[in-house]
């Protein structure tokens, strides 16, 4: 956005700007599209690192949802990092994440297990 509107000056030939961020510095790589605007790539601060595996049940507590609406075929809940740490799950469809209405006391639960 900030290259978009001109905050980062004429971007010509291509550029890079770093952004101080808690999980760590995050390097943007911005450079002209032709006829197309801009194409930005980040580098996260740390390689991805797989933590433990959180229960389905704990999730869906965690997010006000039923357990059925937690999907694992293609992979179980998990913490995962690229520099501060988050869960990664899949859920059954677009409306269970409509419903979904996180519970800071179970996300922090979830959280202190990791």
């Amino acid at each position: 956005m900030l290259a978009s509107v001109g905050e980062l000056g004429v971007i010509d030939s291509g550029t890079q700007v770093t952004f101080e961020e808690k999980a760590g510095p995050v390097v943007l790589s911005i450079r002209p599209r032709e006829g197309q605007g801009i194409w930005c790539e980040l580098s996260a601060p740390e390689r991805l690192s797989l933590g433990p595996v959180i229960s389905t049940a704990s999730l869906a507590a965690a997010v006000s949802l039923p357990d059925d609406a937690v999907v694992t075929a293609t992979h179980p809940p998990r913490v995962v990092s690229v520099g501060l740490p988050f869960i990664v799950a899949q859920l059954k469809d677009r409306a269970a994440l409509e419903r979904a209405r996180p519970r800071m006391d179970g996300a922090e639960a979830l959280m202190l297990k990791a």
